[in-house]
């Protein structure tokens, strides 16, 4: 009888004491959920924030594209935000951290800023470099730019560089002015904003050569005096290789060419026939020659390179009224030996300056996310 009760007892314990254990676990369980539910509300509370910061920042942004900047909100009792932004390698981050009791959250994005189109300035390339020797003088009306770094040196005291209207200058990388000769321009901005490139339809062109009454040669061509530039009704010549200009030319039609063009000798002028533009290279376009073998070109309207746009040699006088010179490579004015050479470039005042049929602007007048990271 003692023995049972004693069984009894224990066996009463044990329940008890299993019950006690379950019940601790089923509350630990239960407390745990009440907390894995409360940490998932207020880390949902701060990526609200988050968000909030990143939109701010965004708009400010948007306004006035300043990087190295930092914006900062709360919520009385509730929480807060802090955003800031900063440029590594020409690429921008938005960081932004949400808090709110002591819970974190960050939300990121990648932004660019709106870009100016290449074509507002009068003179462009990837680097822009003026060598200049005696009686040599680049006039340009507009402002120029490079998206590299740029050389302005006019090493004689009869060298001039005058550009105005307004004249700025700028460049991507450094700026760099030297000479002893005379030296004219507006605002000078070194690790200035890029601007883009447009995009040329080569297709559109070819198909005018082809089928709207231009002209269309499939390989390289010289045009010299026995082989004279035409003046197609359709206002396009499309050639599909390289061209070389060897004597006097004129043209009323734009010279679209797949290729490289050199002028190398003669008096060569283009006017670009209405909302089109004058010259379009795939490849360089070379200007050169010395003395009386000195190549002039007069062109109206627009001058685009698909690769470097060179002068060299010197008695050179090169004229371009109403248009622009635009190098997606390298503009390297060469001028050697005590000699005349002239450049001088006439920017559109017109707004839009250029509308040409066959070629996209590379502007963008917003500030674009190019990635959100959550």
């Amino acid at each position: 009888m003692n023995n049972s009760k004693g069984t009894v007892f224990l066996s009463t314990m044990i329940a008890m004491l299993l019950m006690i254990l379950t019940g601790e676990a089923m509350y630990l369980m239960a407390d745990q959920g009440v907390y894995a539910v409360k940490r998932l509300r207020l880390a949902t509370q701060a990526k609200h924030l988050a968000d909030s910061g990143l939109a701010i920042a965004f708009a400010s942004l948007a306004g006035n594209f300043v990087t190295s900047s930092t914006w900062n909100g709360s919520i009385s009792g509730f929480g807060g935000y802090t955003a800031t932004a900063s440029t590594s390698s020409g690429r921008t981050l938005v960081v932004a951290t949400g808090t709110v009791q002591g819970v974190t959250v960050t939300s990121s994005a990648e932004v660019t800023p709106p870009s100016a189109d290449i074509m507002d300035y009068s003179l462009a390339g990837s680097n822009v470099d003026f060598y200049l020797a005696a009686f040599n003088m680049v006039t340009a009306t507009g402002s120029i730019y490079s998206e590299g770094n740029m050389t302005l040196d006019a090493n004689a005291t009869t060298s001039v560089i005058s550009l105005t209207s307004p004249g700025n200058v700028n460049a991507g990388g450094t700026i760099t002015v030297t000479g002893s000769g005379l030296i004219t321009m507006g605002t000078a901005t070194s690790n200035a904003s890029l601007a883009s490139y447009p995009t040329v339809d080569f297709a559109y062109y070819q198909n005018l050569a082809q089928n709207g009454g231009g002209t269309y040669v499939n390989g390289d061509v010289t045009y010299n005096s026995s082989n004279a530039m035409p003046s197609p009704a359709g206002g396009v010549i499309y050639v599909n290789g390289n061209v070389s200009i060897t004597s006097d030319q004129t043209s009323t039609a734009a010279l679209i060419v797949n290729g490289n063009l050199s002028i190398s000798r003669g008096a060569t002028t283009i006017v670009a026939p209405a909302n089109l533009p004058a010259i379009v290279t795939q490849g360089a376009i070379t200007i050169s020659g010395i003395g009386a073998n000195a190549a002039d070109l007069t062109v109206t309207g627009l001058i685009y390179s698909g690769n470097d746009f060179t002068i060299t040699g010197n008695h050179h006088n090169i004229m371009v009224t109403y248009g622009a010179i635009i190098a997606r490579g390298n503009f390297v004015g060469n001028s050697s030996g005590f000699s005349q050479s002239a450049l001088t470039i006439i920017y559109p005042t017109t707004t839009p300056a250029f509308s040409l049929n066959g070629i996209t602007s590379g502007g963008s007048s917003q500030m674009a996310v190019e990635s959100y990271n959550r």
